[in-house]
Order: structure tokens, then sequence, then C-alpha cells
């Protein structure tokens, strides 16, 4: 089974991701573009979090997922699916998070 990614809204969200290849060597993802879409089991889009992922400076081979606490807040409640994908500059595509659970809770304790 998945891994079940969660998020609580109005709470700021930071994930780092190590690459490997299949080898378990440390992959250079310099020059690749991520995408990542929630969606309804079903298949329609909640949200797309492509803007909100890039390499970490410095490190060819860690991926970072970072929401403030505004955007994790804009989030609708709920749970959904996900994956993160890399566009590799020959024109593949590579799955750095297969499609796996994603889940956003409201806290009950609120900004004033």
């Amino acid at each position: 089974m998945a891994e079940r990614t969660e998020i609580t809204r109005g709470v700021s969200y930071l994930a780092e991701l190590a690459v490997t290849t299949p080898a378990g060597v440390p992959d250079n993802l310099t020059g690749f573009t991520f995408r990542a879409e929630v969606r309804m089991t079903g298949g329609s889009l909640v949200t797309d979090l492509s803007a909100r992922i890039s390499l970490k400076s410095g490190s060819p081979d860690k991926v970072l997922i970072a929401l403030t606490d505004e955007q994790s807040w804009a989030l609708t409640e709920g749970a959904f699916v996900w994956d993160v994908l890399a566009d590799r500059p020959d024109g593949g595509v590579d799955i750095i998070i297969p499609t796996e659970p994603f889940l956003v809770i409201t806290p009950s304790t609120r900004k004033a």
C-alpha cells in the first residue's frame, strides 16, 4: 500500500525527497521540471502543485515540495490522490512519487 501524504490546512508544509536511480545512486535532476496534481479518486483536478516543487538549492538530487501556511489553507479538505512527475530535458518523464493517497485536514484550532 502506498504511503499517505497528509497536509494540515493553515500550516506550512515542506517535504524533501532524495531521488536515486534504480541502482540506488543519487540522480542528477539538473534541467528537469516537475509536475504534481491532486485529484479526486475519479480523476477530477483539485489543485495543481507544480509551482510549489523545485530542486533544493545546491543539491541536484533533492526535490523540495513547499507550501506556505496561506497556500495550504487554500486547499480543499478531503481525501484525494496525487503523484509527482519529472520532465527530463530530453522529453522523457520520470515518476518521483507514484500515485498515492493525499489527505488534507483542517485543524480544530484555527487562526483568530
